[in-house]
């Protein structure tokens, strides 16, 4: 998720919401809000096959993330989501 988005669609302001998406896993809709400290994700997915995990990439460093309001592993400029994931809160550096 994210991996060819522009580094300006994270700009503070900028909303991105997609759909029903079709995917080999079966539709998905997401909606990014990017502000000055955050971006928050809302991912909902109508997963016929559920995928083992969902990377989002980002193009700025990550400080903190929460997923579903609670802390979670990230790397620099990754986070792995899992298919029950619904919200994403990431703090930038």
């Amino acid at each position: 998720l994210g991996a060819a988005f522009p580094t300006h669609w994270y700009e503070p302001g900028t909303v991105i919401t997609v759909d029903n998406a079709p995917s080999s896993f079966g539709t998905i809709s997401y909606r990014i809000e990017a502000g000055e400290q955050r971006v928050e994700l809302q991912l909902e997915g109508d997963y016929r096959f559920p995928p083992q995990s969902v990377r989002w990439n980002v193009p700025f460093a990550i400080k903190s993330a929460l997923v579903n309001d609670r802390k979670a592993l990230h790397r620099e400029h990754t986070i792995l989501l899992l298919p029950q994931t619904r919200k994403v809160v990431l703090s930038r550096e």
